[in-house]
């Protein structure tokens, strides 16, 4: 979705025009949709609206909402890859859609702990409970292993930082087989601690900020004669 997004504002400004977020917003689910098939808008939502989104469907339609933090929170949050996943996201979707048809009890019990855990995790997001945040984290985490998008690699890292006080989840489809499974978001009391761990040392850390700005263009670019790239 960012991939999308960041290349589709930056032909319109190459091209000296401006699209309308609906615009961008229909265009990058289309470009989606060629790629993994039925793509849920969340994460389209997200990057053309930057910040932190609630997202949820009601009545068919994706509605999202901005999400109150505390910056000190945010700061104690770390993002690893832990490699390429095997599979691309349709792959990985439609083996978690072929699950949920083959026992729809058991993972509509998944789907309503992840809700749960979302929702403890928003509220957690303002600094209160520090418990509460990290039992979100770890619950949700569970949650994407018993649907089996956690490669086994991953779920050890992840169980080395639960035992070091942490919490982590993967950011993604996922993975079926690893070793890879793509980002996983890392969360520590005190991250400084975070540094120390050689369990992790060896993953490529990203320096990025978390709930920045949506997309947009940092510079200006020349339009052709013609109008075209």
């Amino acid at each position: 979705a960012a991939v999308t997004a960041a290349v589709m504002v930056a032909l319109d400004a190459w091209q000296g025009r401006s699209a309308s977020p609906e615009e961008l917003r229909r265009r990058a689910l289309e470009a989606e949709r060629r790629q993994h098939g039925l793509p849920s808008g969340v994460d389209t939502a997200t990057v053309l609206g930057g910040g932190i989104l609630w997202a949820e469907r009601r009545e068919e339609e994706l509605w999202t909402s901005p999400v109150v933090s505390s910056p000190e929170v945010l700061s104690r949050f770390t993002l690893f890859d832990t490699g390429t996943p095997a599979e691309p996201t349709g792959t990985v979707v439609a083996e978690v859609r072929a699950l949920k048809e083959q026992a729809p009890h058991r993972v509509e019990a998944l789907l309503e702990r992840m809700e749960a855990a979302t929702r403890l995790f928003r509220r957690s997001l303002l600094g209160s409970e520090e418990e509460d945040l990290l039992f979100s984290i770890r619950t949700f985490q569970r949650c994407l292993e018993d649907l089996g998008v956690v490669p086994r690699e991953v779920q050890h890292r992840v169980r080395q930082v639960e035992a070091a006080g942490g919490g982590a989840k993967i950011s993604g489809a996922g993975s079926l087989s690893g070793p890879g499974a793509g980002s996983l978001l890392v969360y520590h009391p005190k991250p400084e601690a975070v540094d120390h761990w050689p369990f992790l040392s060896e993953l490529r850390r990203f320096q990025v900020p978390f709930a920045d700005a949506g997309v947009r263009v940092e510079a200006p670019l020349p339009s052709s004669e013609n109008g075209q790239p």
